[in-house]
């Protein structure tokens, strides 16, 4: 993990999930079937992912969507912050499991309370994957089917634990898998292009 010193409240706003303290009402979007198409685990979980006020329009961002709860939340300044672009809440349940994809922009993850696996592959690694746009189609990449995906077999991931307090740097295209271990609450901060010498590609 490491790549800072997030400061988040484990104790107090965000780990007490978070009762009272959105600050605002909004939407609520529910998936009807939880395997289908990447949201695969097995039996009914829950994932809240925060959006703008206008999904289409509008960037999340913690400190306009969630007031009361960004003053629980200060990342160090690692980059110019020219170059900030969102700040994702994510809440999930225990055994939550998230698909492998990678994103445009470098992020960091923060966990703040919980734990979680994450399993890193680099853009190198995109032959093997079998994708599907932006994932893999290798849904479960700890038992992979290598009768329908025999080149998963040549991957070179990377796996750490998040605990509570722990930030993750994500650079660009970086395939990510993400099991919760606990209930989960992070952040995921994004970035536009971060000068190359953050980043590394395999």
């Amino acid at each position: 993990a490491g790549g800072g010193e997030a400061q988040a409240s484990t104790r107090s706003s965000m780990a007490d999930p978070i009762r009272g303290r959105g600050g605002r009402e909004g939407p609520v979007v529910a998936g009807q079937d939880p395997n289908e198409p990447f949201f695969i685990s097995p039996s009914e979980k829950y994932y809240l992912r925060a959006l703008g006020s206008d999904p289409r329009k509008d960037i999340a961002d913690l400190q306009a969507d969630f007031p009361l709860l960004a003053g629980d939340f200060q990342l160090p300044e690692l980059f110019d912050p020219a170059d900030y672009f969102s700040s994702v809440l994510r809440v999930g349940s225990p055994g939550l499991h998230l698909w492998t994809h990678y994103d445009t922009m470098d992020n960091a993850l923060v966990q703040i309370v919980g734990t979680k696996r994450v399993v890193l592959f680099p853009p190198s690694d995109a032959d093997f994957l079998y994708l599907k746009g932006d994932k893999s189609m290798v849904l479960d990449i700890d038992n992979p089917d290598l009768s329908l995906f025999p080149l998963f077999n040549h991957v070179h991931p990377f796996q750490c634990t998040l605990l509570p307090g722990d930030l993750l740097f994500i650079p660009a295209l970086w395939f990510h898998n993400v099991v919760a271990h606990d209930f989960s609450v992070a952040v995921n901060v994004f970035w536009r292009q971060l000068p190359k010498k953050h980043v590394r590609d395999e």
